[in-house]
């Protein structure tokens, strides 16, 4: 691993290499909507040192920026900034913005203490993975995003059937310029519903759930596996096993399937997203299908937070491991859209409003100490105040309330 001295050498070298002349210093906030600050390249090595303020309370803020003044943290900080310090890993130049790369940056503590830093969704993670790392494990992770394209002045989809996926009218693919570019070496093309980059001419694409009636909502399935600190060895699978998983791999899964109801609202967050909880599909509660070898979770949306998604897979995941759960008897994947009586015993309902989801994730310990009491208040006082907005045609004011950010 590089140290943060031959870290910043190389982020020089590209700067001057490149003709970079801005570099935006870049975090989500507690509904995945990017903030961040541009600064002359010039000043960049400076600022690396130094770090760069934001207000705290952007994670006491909904999409629009709007302050939750009920929420905790604003009643601690109010107007008090934080310095947020850059992950020069992390530090890219963007192809579809002229001449400017981005870094993204954690908030670091304010006195000392960790109630300002443990409310940055991206060190909220990193206290996962550092637990993870002490049981001598590593994951690799990607999320599936969904989402639909729509037309910028109707906010219509092009296509709201399933064949919207692949509709390439006015859609230049740049498979072979930007994402290779970006890094992302993908050895095939998806034509359907996801894992589409694309530049549009008159059209907007939306990443939140379910949008227009009729329309199947988009998710963000985070996909990920168990592996040795080294990336070398498997630790979820195992052939001779039953399900093909190790022991370490039935805890985990047995963990996740444990913490679902709390996991949903945390990966699928908005009041959008409760909608498509559905009593007759598989949506509707935690179950498994049989022999994995990477565990693809599907309770997440496009509109969740990637670091809360994966920070809570994560410590759902590390207490089925220290409690040495097991999985239950796992649902014949033909079965999953038929009625209740196949539900297997024991298996919890999904909540599917704001009460039910605010109420299980406040009883779930595990993830109540794995994401702070401050962020979850945050999170509450955010839903709470958009669902003093909903009025009307539910998917109308959803895209009130969620298109322009998410």
């Amino acid at each position: 691993m590089a140290t943060n001295q031959e870290l910043l050498d190389s982020v020089l070298d590209k700067l001057e290499t490149n003709g970079i002349q801005n570099v935006r210093f870049e975090f989500l906030d507690l509904c995945s909507v990017a903030r961040s600050k541009t600064i002359p390249a010039r000043h960049f090595k400076r600022t690396t040192t130094s770090g760069i303020l934001f207000p705290i309370t952007f994670f006491a803020c909904d999409p629009y920026l709007e302050m939750q003044c009920e929420s905790k943290i604003w009643k601690k900080y109010t107007t008090a900034d934080t310095v947020f310090y850059p992950d020069l890993s992390t530090f890219t130049i963007l192809p579809w913005s002229k001449d400017t790369a981005r870094v993204f940056v954690s908030a670091s503590s304010i006195d000392g203490g960790d109630d300002v830093r443990l409310v940055d969704p991206r060190n909220i993670l990193q206290a996962q993975l550092q637990d993870l790392a002490m049981k001598d494990l590593s994951i690799l992770s990607a999320i599936e995003y969904e989402f639909w394209l729509v037309d910028e002045k109707t906010r219509v989809p092009i296509n709201p059937d399933i064949n919207g996926g692949i509709r390439k009218r006015y859609v230049r693919n740049n498979h072979g310029t930007v994402l290779w570019y970006e890094g992302r070496r993908y050895r095939s093309n998806t034509a359907h519903w996801s894992q589409r980059d694309v530049d549009a001419e008159r059209y907007d694409r939306q990443f939140y759930e379910q949008t227009f009636p009729g329309c199947r909502a988009a998710s963000g399935h985070l996909n990920h596996s168990l592996w040795s600190p080294d990336g070398k060895t498997s630790k979820l699978s195992d052939p001779s096993r039953p399900y093909g998983l190790s022991d370490i791999g039935e805890h985990w899964i047995a963990g996740l399937l444990d913490h679902a109801p709390a996991l949903s609202f945390l990966q699928a967050p908005t009041l959008n997203c409760l909608q498509r909880i559905n009593i007759l599909t598989f949506s509707c509660r935690p179950m498994h299908l049989g022999e994995l070898t990477t565990e693809p979770a599907l309770l997440g949306s496009s509109a969740g937070n990637p670091y809360i998604s994966l920070a809570a897979t994560i410590a759902a995941g590390l207490d089925g491991i220290n409690r040495e759960l097991r999985l239950p008897p796992a649902v014949p994947i033909d079965i999953l859209a038929s009625d209740e009586g196949n539900v297997p015993a024991g298996a919890a309902p999904l909540p599917r409003d704001l009460e039910s989801a605010l109420k299980v994730l406040k009883n779930d310990e595990v993830m109540m100490n794995a994401m702070g009491t401050d962020f979850v208040d945050a999170l509450e006082c955010v839903r709470r105040s958009e669902l003093k907005k909903v009025k009307g045609d539910k998917y109308a004011w959803a895209r009130q309330l969620y298109f322009d950010y998410i």
